[in-house]
């Protein structure tokens, strides 16, 4: 009987080792991977644990409300502006206090629709801006507070502008701060 708790296995190509092996505890596996053309200079050698040692891919890149050319890209001096203009019409409003909720009817989220509105009017946002990147101008950079959390609450922004359906009054008094 062969002795499994040392194992060797030499692949070329990309290999899924979880996939391939049902790995266990005990098990010391070391594996070795290198490109197609069968050159070893750049091994990577597995851990014991029997998952392969990589960078961590970095994943979707965060998008952001103002942009610079592409959504991954931010225009700062764009969003420092705006922040301030949002901000100021808050205050003057008596609404700077206002927690972000998920109800459309709610007078902060009017404002907020409008304001967006208005920056995809003046191409200062892309068409359909994404819902995390509101969330995240509204809470990181403006202060806001908020009980829901970041996909509730894009999942209903997103909805509403997708709708085009906001508060014509509200619009009036947000387009005076442009």
């Amino acid at each position: 009987m062969m002795d499994m708790s040392n194992i060797k296995v030499d692949f070329w190509g990309e290999v899924n080792i979880e996939k391939m092996f049902d790995i266990h505890d005990n098990q010391k596996v070391e594996i070795y991977t290198s490109g197609a053309g069968g050159n070893n200079d750049n091994q990577s050698k597995a851990s014991d644990n029997g998952t392969a040692e990589r960078k961590p891919s970095p994943g979707p890149r965060k998008q952001f409300l103002f942009i610079d050319g592409r959504a991954t890209v931010e225009n700062v001096s764009v969003r420092n502006r705006e922040k301030d203009r949002f901000l100021c019409y808050l205050s003057d409003h008596k609404m700077s206090m206002r927690r972000l909720v998920t109800n459309k009817s709610d007078g902060l989220n009017k404002v907020v629709l409008c304001f967006l509105m208005i920056w995809r009017e003046k191409g200062l946002t892309v068409q359909q801006p994404s819902g995390g990147a509101v969330f995240r101008f509204l809470t990181e950079d403006c202060g806001l507070k908020t009980d829901v959390t970041e996909a509730s609450y894009s999942n209903k922004i997103k909805e509403w502008m997708r709708g085009n359906d906001y508060d014509v009054t509200t619009y009036q008094g947000v387009k005076t701060c442009f």
